[in-house]
C-alpha cells in the first residue's frame, strides 16, 4: 500500500524523452536560485546532526507534508519567480552565453506541456509539474520558498515559532505552544498559497518518525533509529538470481551504512543488525555471507570512525574505463572469461540489462502503429503480380508509404521515365504495367536507426529479390561474393 486510498504509483521514466537532457542543464543554471535558507534540505541525513545542535530541544515533534505538491504547482507563479531571480543575478554572464530572455523561453517550452507515456497511451498532464522532471524539484523550492516560508518569516505573529527544516514538501520542526496554537497555525500555512495545502503529524507517546529516521524521546534525549513503513515487504535481489554478487550484495551493503548512520545507540544499532540479517536470511542469503558484509562494514565503521567513509565504494577499486570496457549480459558461468580477459588484456567486463521474465508479461508500453514506426527498411507489393519495392527511411512509414508513395502513382504518368536519382520504381511500375501497389500490405523487413547500417540492409533486401523488384536502384551495390553469407543470414524474407 503506497498511501490510503492509493495502492499503487505510476512510475513512468522520462530520462529519456523530448527536453529532459535540456532541463538538467537548466537546473545548473538555477541551481543557486533556491536552497540558501535554514530551512533547505538538500538530504534526510542531515536531520540527524541537526538534532545534536539542540536546535529542536523543547516542545514536541510535529511535521507538514504538502499534499499533492507538483501537480499543486503554479507554472505561471514559478515562471514569474524565475525571471526576478535571472534578472537579479549578477553572474549571469559566467553561467552562459545565453540571453535570459532565450532561457526563460526554452524553460517554458520545457513546463508549459509536460507530457508522459504508459502502458495506455500518450498523456499530457493538465497541471503542475511531472514527478521525477528536472525542473520539478527547483519550482517547488521556488514557490515555498518565496511565497510561503518568506511570508512566515515576515508574520508578526508566527515568525517566532517557525523553525522547520524541509526536503522538498516533508518538514520537520518542534513546536513550542499549545496544541491550539499549532493547529491555527496550521490554518495559516494552508492560507499562503492557495493551489497547495499541509497535513500535520504530531509526535505521539514520545515516539516520532521524519522520512525513514525513527526519533525516541527519553526524558531530554533524543535516540535515532531506522523506521520503516507498515507497508515495506522487506524483499530484494534473491541470492540465487542470475545477477553478479556484488550487485546482489549491494542492498545489505546500502542497509547497513543506514543502520551505522541513523542509530544512535549500541543496542538500536545491534538490533538493527540483527533484523537487516533476518531480512536476508528470508531473502536466501547464506547466513555466513551476510555475517560477512556486515562484520567488514562494522569494522570499517569503527576504525574509521566517520559516517562518510562508510560506502560501499570504500574498497578502492580501480576505475573503469567505460570506452574500453566490454559490454556483456552476466552469466556465472562466463565469469572466469572475463576475469581472463581483464588479468592477460586488461579489459574490464560491464554487465548490461538482458530481457527478464518481466519483459515477457508486464506490458511496458502501448503496442506501436505500425505506420508511426521510424528507421526502417520496408517491402510494398504489387497487387497483381510478384513484383515488389524495397526501401528505406528514418521518417514515419505513413509519411513515406501512405502519402509519397501513393502519390506518386497519381496523375498523367504516360511520359515517366526511370529515375535514378529518386527512384521512381513504384510509379514506373504502375505506369508501364498497369498493375497498382497493395501500399495497404507493407511490411517492415529491418529496424537500424544508424542510416549506412540500414542502407546495408536495404541492399542485401534487394540484393536477394534481384529478380523481384522494380527499384530503379539497387541500393547500396551488394558484390557477388556476399552471396554465401546473405543467403545464410536468412535473406530473403527474414523481417526484424
Amino acid at each position: 500500500l503506497h498511501k490510503q486510498g492509493f495502492p499503487l504509483r505510476e512510475i513512468s521514466d522520462a530520462t529519456s524523452s523530448p527536453g529532459h537532457a535540456l532541463g538538467k542543464m537548466l537546473n545548473k543554471i538555477f541551481a543557486d536560485y533556491t536552497g540558501n535558507t535554514k530551512h533547505h534540505l538538500s538530504s534526510h541525513t542531515e536531520v540527524i546532526p541537526l538534532l545534536g545542535t539542540g536546535r529542536f530541544d523543547g516542545g514536541f515533534f510535529v511535521s507538514c507534508d504538502a499534499v499533492e505538491l507538483y501537480p499543486s504547482i503554479i507554472i505561471r507563479d514559478g515562471l514569474e519567480l524565475l525571471e526576478e531571480k535571472m534578472n537579479r543575478d549578477k553572474t549571469w554572464t559566467k553561467k552562459t552565453d545565453l540571453t535570459r530572455q532565450e532561457v526563460l523561453q526554452l524553460t517554458k517550452i520545457l513546463v508549459s506541456e509536460p507530457y508522459f507515456q504508459c502502458e495506455e497511451g500518450f498523456f499530457n498532464q493538465s497541471k503542475g509539474t511531472p514527478m521525477g522532471g528536472p525542473l520539478s524539484r527547483f519550482f517547488a523550492d521556488l514557490i515555498i520558498e518565496n511565497k510561503i516560508e518568506a511570508k512566515i518569516q515576515s508574520n508578526q505573529a508566527w515568525k517566532g515559532h517557525f523553525n522547520w527544516v524541509r526536503l522538498v514538501d516533508d518538514t520537520f520542526f518542534n513546536w513550542t505552544g499549545t496544541i491550539d496554537d499549532l493547529h491555527r497555525f496550521k490554518d495559516f500555512l494552508n492560507s499562503l498559497y492557495g493551489p497547495i495545502k499541509w497535513t500535520m503529524e504530531i509526535e505521539e507517546n514520545n515516539t516520532f518518525h521524519i522520512f525513514d529516521i525513527q526519533l525516541h524521546r527519553i526524558g531530554d534525549k533524543i535516540e535515532t533509529s531506522v523506521y520503516r513503513k507498515p507497508s515495506a515487504s522487506d524483499r530484494y535481489l534473491h541470492f540465487t538470481s542470475a545477477q553478479a554478487l556484488h550487485e546482489r550484495l549491494a542492498a545489505i551493503h546500502t542497509l547497513t551504512k543506514r543502520a551505522h548512520d541513523y542509530c544512535s545507540t549500541k543496542a538500536l544499532l545491534e538490533a538493527e543488525l540483527s533484523y537487516i540479517k533476518s531480512i536476508f536470511v528470508d531473502n536466501g542469503f547464506p547466513l555466513e555471507v551476510i555475517e560477512n558484509v556486515l562484520n567488514r562494514k562494522s569494522q570499517q565503521w569503527e576504525s574509521e570512525g566517520n559516517v562518510d567513509t562508510l560506502d560501499e565504494n570504500a574498497n578502492n577499486k580501480p576505475e573503469v574505463d567505460y570506452s574500453k570496457a566490454y559490454y556483456a549480459p552476466y552469466h556465472p558461468k562466463a565469469a572466469k572469461m572475463f576475469r581472463t580477459l581483464k588479468k592477460k588484456f586488461n579489459i574490464d567486463c560491464v554487465y548490461k540489462k538482458t530481457t527478464t521474465l518481466g519483459n515477457y508479461f508486464f506490458k511496458r508500453r502501448p503496442k506501436q502503429d505500425i505506420w508511426d514506426t521510424t528507421h526502417v527498411c520496408y517491402q510494398v507489393p504489387c497487387g497483381e503480380c510478384p513484383m515488389k519495392y524495397i526501401g528505406h527511411t528514418k521518417r514515419k512509414l505513413r509519411t513515406r508509404v501512405l502519402k509519397e508513395h501513393k502519390r506518386s502513382c497519381e496523375g498523367d504518368l504516360s511520359n515517366i521515365q526511370p529515375n535514378q536519382t529518386n527512384d521512381n520504381g513504384i510509379p514506373f511500375h504502375h505506369a508501364t504495367t498497369g498493375h497498382s501497389f497493395k501500399f495497404e500490405d507493407t511490411i517492415i523487413l529491418e529496424r537500424e536507426r544508424n542510416k549506412f547500417k540500414r542502407m546495408v540492409l536495404e541492399g542485401m533486401h534487394i540484393y536477394s529479390n534481384k529478380d523481384n523488384v522494380v527499384n530503379i536502384k539497387s541500393g547500396l551495390t551488394i558484390d557477388n561474393c556476399w552471396a554465401p553469407f546473405v543467403k545464410e543470414l536468412g535473406f530473403p524474407g527474414k523481417g526484424q
